[in-house]
């Protein structure tokens, strides 16, 4: 599994703030997002592909 990251953890929250207040749910809308990741979210020849998270800040010296 993949380590998270803080911008996991933002991300986590931001959409844990527009949950139903029921846990019951909340936990039902956690399943339905899992069912669409799963389902039409899931690319399976594209496994090679560079994140598309962009970094802001100094780039780093490149070592190469």
């Amino acid at each position: 599994m993949a380590v998270l990251l803080s911008w996991h953890r933002r991300h986590a929250l931001m959409l844990a703030s527009q949950l139903p207040e029921n846990s019951a749910d909340a936990r039902l809308v956690i399943q339905a997002v899992t069912e669409l990741l799963d389902t039409f979210m899931t690319d399976t020849a594209d496994t090679d592909r560079p994140s598309n998270v962009v970094a802001f800040g100094s780039p780093q010296p490149s070592t190469v």
